[in-house]
């Protein structure tokens, strides 16, 4: 199971990476996306606040390089991920059906969606800004 996280580190490390830079660089904007993930799937709503250029512009700048860079796996990633995918599937069903009958299922249910919602944030952005530097690329 191993290799699947060895795998798929960069994804984790980059997007770790990203929410860090945010924090750093856009503390408006990092913590409007945190408050945002904190509403349930129903009521996610995200306005964006008020943030200096400069920072932004290095934010925006560090982040496509992350992206463009980090998310490049190569195929031996590709195939050190497969060898541990089936256990960690098992390893999750099993998790959760021991979750499912304790005590603590609503409170772990919480987390487990706070989570969520910040890797689906994170995951977003670090989409968009690919997407674009993608359009750019072709373009030149």
């Amino acid at each position: 199971m191993g290799n699947l996280f060895i795998g798929v580190a960069p994804i984790f490390g980059c997007c770790l990476s990203i929410l860090f830079l945010a924090k750093f660089t856009i503390p408006e904007v990092y913590q409007s996306l945190i408050s945002s993930t904190q509403q349930s799937f129903s009521q996610v709503s995200f306005m964006m606040p008020t943030f200096n250029w400069l920072p932004m512009v290095i934010f925006l700048v560090v982040a496509a390089n992350i992206c463009i860079g980090g998310f490049d796996l190569s195929s031996a990633d590709f195939d050190n991920s497969k060898q541990g995918f089936w256990q960690a599937v098992i390893f999750l069903i099993l998790v959760t059906l021991i979750i499912s009958i304790t005590p603590l299922q609503d409170d772990l249910l919480a987390v487990l969606s706070h989570f969520t919602m910040i890797v689906i944030v994170i995951s977003l952005f670090n989409l968009v800004i690919s997407v674009i530097m993608n359009l750019i690329f072709r373009f030149i």
